[in-house]
Protein backbone atom coordinates (compact mmCIF):
# COMPACT_ATOMS: atom_id res chain seq x y z
CA UNK A 1 0.00 0.00 0.00
CA UNK A 2 1.40 3.63 -1.12
CA UNK A 3 2.02 5.74 2.29
CA UNK A 4 1.54 9.28 2.68
CA UNK A 5 5.09 9.56 3.25
CA UNK A 6 6.09 7.90 -0.13
CA UNK A 7 3.91 10.60 -2.41
CA UNK A 8 4.97 13.67 0.51
CA UNK A 9 7.03 15.24 -2.00
CA UNK A 10 4.07 15.66 -4.38
CA UNK A 11 1.76 16.86 -1.34
CA UNK A 12 3.19 19.92 -0.26
CA UNK A 13 1.13 22.69 -2.33
CA UNK A 14 -2.28 20.85 -1.96
CA UNK A 15 -3.25 24.17 -3.63
CA UNK A 16 -6.05 24.49 -6.76
CA UNK A 17 -3.40 25.29 -9.14
CA UNK A 18 -1.08 22.00 -8.03
CA UNK A 19 -4.45 20.27 -7.92
CA UNK A 20 -4.93 20.89 -11.91
CA UNK A 21 -1.03 20.14 -13.14
CA UNK A 22 -1.19 17.18 -11.07
CA UNK A 23 -4.19 15.93 -13.10
CA UNK A 24 -2.67 17.12 -16.12
CA UNK A 25 0.22 15.24 -15.41
CA UNK A 26 -1.93 12.16 -14.59
CA UNK A 27 -3.76 12.47 -17.90
CA UNK A 28 -0.37 12.46 -19.34
CA UNK A 29 0.64 8.90 -17.98
CA UNK A 30 -2.48 7.46 -18.48
CA UNK A 31 -2.40 8.41 -22.38
CA UNK A 32 1.30 6.77 -22.30
CA UNK A 33 0.07 3.74 -20.26
CA UNK A 34 -2.38 3.10 -23.09
CA UNK A 35 0.03 4.25 -25.53
CA UNK A 36 3.03 1.76 -24.21
CA UNK A 37 -0.13 -1.37 -23.52
CA UNK A 38 -1.06 -0.41 -27.35
CA UNK A 39 2.82 -0.88 -28.47
CA UNK A 40 2.95 -3.93 -26.51
CA UNK A 41 -0.27 -5.82 -27.86
CA UNK A 42 0.93 -5.23 -31.40
CA UNK A 43 4.39 -6.32 -31.04
CA UNK A 44 2.77 -9.83 -29.89
CA UNK A 45 0.81 -9.96 -32.26
CA UNK A 46 3.22 -9.71 -34.90
CA UNK A 47 5.32 -11.89 -33.34
CA UNK A 48 2.77 -14.67 -32.82
CA UNK A 49 1.85 -13.84 -36.76
CA UNK A 50 5.43 -14.37 -37.96
CA UNK A 51 6.07 -17.16 -35.91
CA UNK A 52 3.25 -19.03 -37.59
CA UNK A 53 4.73 -18.49 -40.70
CA UNK A 54 7.86 -19.61 -39.80
CA UNK A 55 6.83 -22.68 -38.20
CA UNK A 56 4.67 -23.43 -41.68
CA UNK A 57 7.78 -22.80 -43.79
CA UNK A 58 11.05 -23.65 -42.36
CA UNK A 59 10.13 -25.66 -38.65
CA UNK A 60 8.27 -28.13 -40.95
CA UNK A 61 11.45 -28.94 -42.84
CA UNK A 62 13.54 -29.00 -39.91
CA UNK A 63 11.53 -31.23 -38.17
CA UNK A 64 11.02 -33.79 -41.26
CA UNK A 65 14.98 -33.57 -41.11
CA UNK A 66 15.10 -34.76 -37.74
CA UNK A 67 17.09 -31.63 -37.47
CA UNK A 68 16.48 -28.58 -34.36
CA UNK A 69 15.59 -25.18 -35.42
CA UNK A 70 18.62 -24.26 -33.82
CA UNK A 71 20.51 -25.30 -36.72
CA UNK A 72 18.89 -23.21 -39.35
CA UNK A 73 20.84 -19.81 -39.46
CA UNK A 74 20.94 -19.37 -35.87
CA UNK A 75 17.11 -18.94 -35.10
CA UNK A 76 16.37 -20.73 -32.19
CA UNK A 77 12.92 -19.62 -32.56
CA UNK A 78 11.10 -19.93 -29.28
CA UNK A 79 7.54 -20.13 -29.35
CA UNK A 80 5.87 -16.70 -27.83
CA UNK A 81 2.14 -18.35 -27.39
CA UNK A 82 1.21 -19.65 -24.01
CA UNK A 83 3.01 -22.03 -22.41
CA UNK A 84 2.03 -24.48 -19.66
CA UNK A 85 3.26 -22.88 -16.47
CA UNK A 86 3.45 -24.26 -12.95
CA UNK A 87 0.99 -23.06 -10.58
CA UNK A 88 2.89 -21.13 -8.06
CA UNK A 89 2.63 -20.07 -4.59
CA UNK A 90 2.86 -16.49 -6.32
CA UNK A 91 0.38 -16.87 -8.71
CA UNK A 92 -2.42 -18.16 -5.71
CA UNK A 93 -1.36 -15.01 -3.92
CA UNK A 94 -1.85 -12.48 -6.23
CA UNK A 95 -4.90 -14.14 -7.66
CA UNK A 96 -6.75 -14.13 -4.53
CA UNK A 97 -5.54 -10.18 -3.49
CA UNK A 98 -6.87 -8.81 -7.13
CA UNK A 99 -9.94 -10.73 -7.22
CA UNK A 100 -10.48 -9.75 -3.58
CA UNK A 101 -10.44 -6.13 -4.72
CA UNK A 102 -11.55 -5.87 -7.94
CA UNK A 103 -15.06 -8.50 -7.82
CA UNK A 104 -17.75 -7.32 -9.29
CA UNK A 105 -20.02 -7.90 -5.81
CA UNK A 106 -18.01 -4.75 -4.43
CA UNK A 107 -19.03 -2.46 -7.15
CA UNK A 108 -20.74 0.98 -6.78
CA UNK A 109 -23.03 1.90 -9.34
CA UNK A 110 -23.88 -0.06 -12.73
CA UNK A 111 -20.74 1.75 -14.54
CA UNK A 112 -18.57 0.41 -11.48
CA UNK A 113 -20.33 -3.32 -11.61
CA UNK A 114 -19.65 -3.41 -15.64
CA UNK A 115 -16.13 -2.20 -15.21
CA UNK A 116 -15.36 -4.79 -12.39
CA UNK A 117 -16.93 -7.85 -14.29
CA UNK A 118 -14.61 -7.33 -17.26
CA UNK A 119 -11.49 -6.56 -15.32
CA UNK A 120 -12.53 -9.71 -13.34
CA UNK A 121 -12.82 -11.64 -16.80
CA UNK A 122 -9.21 -10.51 -17.35
CA UNK A 123 -7.97 -11.83 -13.90
CA UNK A 124 -9.47 -14.96 -14.55
CA UNK A 125 -7.81 -15.31 -18.25
CA UNK A 126 -4.62 -14.51 -16.63
CA UNK A 127 -5.11 -16.95 -14.12
CA UNK A 128 -6.13 -19.85 -16.18
CA UNK A 129 -2.47 -19.72 -17.89
CA UNK A 130 -1.24 -19.20 -14.88
CA UNK A 131 0.49 -15.95 -15.97
CA UNK A 132 1.95 -14.58 -12.96
CA UNK A 133 3.45 -11.41 -14.54
CA UNK A 134 0.47 -10.76 -16.13
CA UNK A 135 -1.55 -10.66 -12.65
CA UNK A 136 1.12 -8.31 -11.51
CA UNK A 137 0.73 -5.95 -14.49
CA UNK A 138 -3.52 -6.38 -14.03
CA UNK A 139 -2.64 -5.61 -10.60
CA UNK A 140 -0.98 -2.33 -11.10
CA UNK A 141 -3.45 -1.63 -13.82
CA UNK A 142 -6.29 -1.92 -11.23
CA UNK A 143 -4.69 0.40 -8.88
CA UNK A 144 -4.30 2.88 -11.41
CA UNK A 145 -8.27 2.93 -12.61
CA UNK A 146 -9.62 2.93 -8.71
CA UNK A 147 -8.38 5.83 -7.59
CA UNK A 148 -10.97 7.47 -9.34
CA UNK A 149 -13.73 5.59 -7.66
CA UNK A 150 -12.78 5.59 -3.75
CA UNK A 151 -15.41 7.78 -3.47
CA UNK A 152 -16.12 11.89 -3.85
CA UNK A 153 -13.04 13.77 -2.56
CA UNK A 154 -14.22 16.45 0.08
CA UNK A 155 -11.22 18.93 0.67
CA UNK A 156 -8.46 19.79 -2.20
CA UNK A 157 -6.02 17.75 -0.27
CA UNK A 158 -8.03 14.50 -0.87
CA UNK A 159 -8.36 15.15 -4.63
CA UNK A 160 -4.11 15.81 -4.76
CA UNK A 161 -3.67 12.43 -2.27
CA UNK A 162 -5.60 10.67 -4.60
CA UNK A 163 -4.45 11.95 -7.88
CA UNK A 164 -0.73 11.49 -6.75
CA UNK A 165 -1.72 7.59 -6.47
CA UNK A 166 -2.73 7.72 -9.80
CA UNK A 167 0.55 9.20 -10.99
CA UNK A 168 2.86 6.68 -8.94
CA UNK A 169 0.70 3.84 -10.16
CA UNK A 170 0.72 5.28 -13.88
CA UNK A 171 4.50 4.97 -13.75
CA UNK A 172 4.99 1.82 -11.83
CA UNK A 173 2.81 0.32 -14.95
CA UNK A 174 4.99 2.12 -17.47
CA UNK A 175 8.17 0.58 -15.91
CA UNK A 176 6.60 -2.68 -16.15
CA UNK A 177 5.29 -2.42 -19.63
CA UNK A 178 9.03 -1.53 -20.52
CA UNK A 179 10.44 -4.96 -18.81
CA UNK A 180 7.53 -7.16 -20.74
CA UNK A 181 8.34 -5.22 -24.00
CA UNK A 182 12.35 -5.79 -23.17
CA UNK A 183 11.90 -9.06 -22.25
CA UNK A 184 9.81 -9.82 -25.45
CA UNK A 185 12.50 -8.50 -27.52
CA UNK A 186 14.95 -10.63 -26.27
CA UNK A 187 13.16 -14.12 -27.23
CA UNK A 188 14.69 -15.34 -29.99
CA UNK A 189 11.18 -15.43 -32.46
CA UNK A 190 11.25 -11.48 -32.13
CA UNK A 191 14.87 -11.10 -32.97
CA UNK A 192 14.15 -13.41 -35.58
CA UNK A 193 11.43 -11.12 -36.72
CA UNK A 194 13.80 -7.78 -36.59
CA UNK A 195 15.86 -9.20 -38.87
CA UNK A 196 12.87 -10.67 -40.97
CA UNK A 197 11.98 -6.74 -41.43
CA UNK A 198 15.32 -5.69 -42.24
CA UNK A 199 15.54 -7.94 -44.87
CA UNK A 200 12.22 -7.11 -45.93
CA UNK A 201 13.89 -3.60 -46.21
CA UNK A 202 16.64 -4.69 -48.99
CA UNK A 203 13.56 -6.44 -51.07
CA UNK A 204 14.44 -10.25 -49.52
CA UNK A 205 12.10 -12.60 -47.51
CA UNK A 206 14.21 -13.99 -45.16
CA UNK A 207 11.67 -16.89 -44.25
CA UNK A 208 11.19 -17.76 -47.80
CA UNK A 209 15.26 -17.91 -48.08
CA UNK A 210 15.51 -20.07 -44.98
CA UNK A 211 12.90 -22.99 -46.48
CA UNK A 212 14.31 -22.60 -49.86
CA UNK A 213 18.17 -23.58 -48.19
CA UNK A 214 16.08 -26.38 -46.54
CA UNK A 215 14.67 -27.78 -49.36
CA UNK A 216 17.96 -27.39 -51.50
CA UNK A 217 19.78 -29.62 -48.47
CA UNK A 218 17.09 -32.17 -48.69
CA UNK A 219 17.67 -32.70 -51.95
Amino acid sequence: MTSTGELRPLLDDPSSARLRQLKAELEALETAVVEAESGLCQLELKARAFEARYRTKVEWHLRTRGSSPQECDGADPEPTGERERPKTPETEQVFRALAKDCHPDLAIGEEDVARRTEFMARVNDAYACRDADQLRALALEWRLQNWRYEGPAETVEDQVLRICKGIKWARERLAAIASQRAALEATPIVRLMHRAEEAAVEGRDLVEEMASELDDAGQ
